[in-house]
């Protein structure tokens, strides 16, 4: 189902549906169509990554790396100022605005 078909059928059944439910909802198809729109990318003041792994990150200053997210600001002790997260990159003095994950690897097909 995509996400206009959920928002159909949020419509549909607003009448029956919890309103917890509803935003929960919402906010999920949101998101996912805001992502679209930015071509995958969360901004870090919006959203931070659920799992600590790679990332493909934008920086203020423009560029784009692939850095490791080590956690939030306030798991880390004396590292409470960092609001949009800790990355691999921050080392490097660069501040990351923005992430998305890394593509699949490519997998050829063997054709028999």
């Amino acid at each position: 189902m995509n996400d206009i078909e959920k928002l159909i059928l949020l419509y549909e059944n607003i009448n029956i549906l919890n309103i917890d439910t509803v935003r929960k909802e919402l906010k999920d198809v949101i998101q996912s169509l805001e992502k679209q729109l930015n071509n995958d990318w969360n901004p870090t003041r919006e959203r931070l990554p659920e799992t600590y792994d790679d990332y493909l990150v934008t920086t203020k200053t423009g560029e784009i790396f692939i850095s490791e997210f080590y956690g939030y600001g306030e798991e880390f002790e004396g590292f409470k100022e960092f609001p949009e997260g800790i990355w691999e990159i921050d080392m490097y003095e660069e501040t990351v605005i923005a992430w998305r994950p890394l593509l699949e690897k490519y997998k050829e097909e063997i054709n028999e």
